[in-house]
């Protein structure tokens, strides 16, 4: 399923010259322009570099026929996922829906969600600027049990990889890569699951970042480095 749901931060909708005025108010050129680079040039980037490099780079329209998956599009995983035979699998991964019982129900076996984090910690949006503005020294990746609560549920796969020097998109690229990996070893373990050891919890769930934190951000971090292209 891939979600179509229109974005809104805060009841604004983030489309059009409007939407941009908005982001720019409420977060900053930064993040704004960083955010715009990435929806934007990132993807040409990345296919010239797969196209140079003779590798593949699929839309989810292709990945999903030359599978053979059926691609579902959606703005409401609530409403849709009655009419649609129930799966025995759901995997969520940087999911811009809030999921409830009722879609829960009709999974067969498991529902999960693939987060940046080591849940419970570091809970709701922009989990990595929160992250890199701790004096944590590395990144969790966790994968855990949905529950109608947002990013929480018992945990049963975790990761750590260090944030050193990292940027913001190096560290998201590296969750993605960990997490897909992750994900592959639990479905070759036919989704028999044993839990995490708890971790102490001190980050609680946080929603968007404030201007003051990504002013904080910006002073110590960086969004995106040069080297980052050629990483994946």
């Amino acid at each position: 399923m891939l979600s179509t749901r229109q974005l809104k931060i805060e009841g604004h909708s983030i489309t059009g010259f409007y939407g941009l005025k908005f982001l720019i108010k409420r977060f900053g050129y930064r993040y704004t322009f960083f955010q715009i680079l990435c929806g934007t040039l990132l993807p040409i980037v990345y296919s010239l570099r797969a196209y140079i490099t003779s590798k593949k780079y699929y839309s989810f329209e292709k990945l999903c026929s030359k599978n053979k998956i059926q691609l579902i599009k959606s703005d409401s995983f609530n409403d849709d996922i009655p009419h649609i035979d129930s799966p025995d699998v759901f995997i969520s991964m940087c999911l811009d829906q809030k999921l409830s019982n009722r879609f829960f129900k009709h999974i067969k076996r498991i529902s999960v969600n693939i987060h940046p984090s080591d849940v419970p910690n570091f809970g709701g949006v922009e989990p990595i600027i929160q992250l890199l503005l701790s004096p944590e020294k590395s990144m969790g990746i966790t994968i855990h049990k949905m529950t109608e609560q947002l990013d929480d549920g018992e945990p049963i796969e975790r990761a750590y990889i260090p944030i050193k020097n990292k940027s913001y998109l190096r560290l998201m690229l590296e969750y993605i890569d960990a997490g897909v990996s992750m994900i592959s070893q639990l479905h070759f373990k036919n989704w028999i699951t044993e839990g995490c050891k708890p971790v102490e919890y001190k980050y609680p769930y946080r929603s968007w970042p404030t201007r003051k934190e990504l002013a904080s951000f910006s002073k110590k971090n960086s969004y995106i480095k040069f080297i980052d292209i050629f990483f994946i």
